[in-house]
């Protein structure tokens, strides 16, 4: 009967550590995730304005102050080249095929069309809004 006892409260005690350190697993993994999804939003809202200065180079005054060193829409293409390889560790297949194609050929089409696949990369949802309901 002891021994019953004794194992029960063995039992009790690993099953606790167990749990703790299952959660605490859990708890790493989740706050990775939440840093890793933090990190993806800024990187896609900077390609974001970089892809809007491209097509609209009268814009670059809207970077000048946060990046002195953009003069020209040659440099605005490089900083999108920039974070396009950048997008090659995180970015979802779709994302990184429509930035690639943005910046071979650029076009408010295909703008539209790289911030539809970054909504759904980030959010997991499609959109139904058209595309004339996003440009401006």
């Amino acid at each position: 009967m002891p021994e019953n006892i004794l194992i029960s409260l063995i039992s009790f005690g690993f099953g606790s550590v167990a749990s703790l350190v299952i959660k605490y697993i859990l708890d790493k993994k989740a706050e990775k995730s939440e840093a890793e999804f933090e990190h993806k939003i800024r990187r896609y809202k900077s390609a974001m304005i970089f892809m809007n200065v491209y097509l609209n180079p009268n814009n670059v005054v809207f970077v000048k102050n946060s990046h002195p060193d953009i003069e020209n829409e040659e440099d605005v293409k490089e900083t999108l080249k920039t974070e396009y390889y950048e997008m090659l560790l995180y970015a979802s297949d779709d994302v990184i095929e429509n930035v690639k194609e943005f910046i071979s050929v650029p076009s408010n089409k295909q703008f539209i069309k790289t911030i539809k696949s970054m909504r759904k990369d980030l959010w997991g949802n499609r959109t139904k809004l058209k595309d004339e309901n996003l440009e401006i």
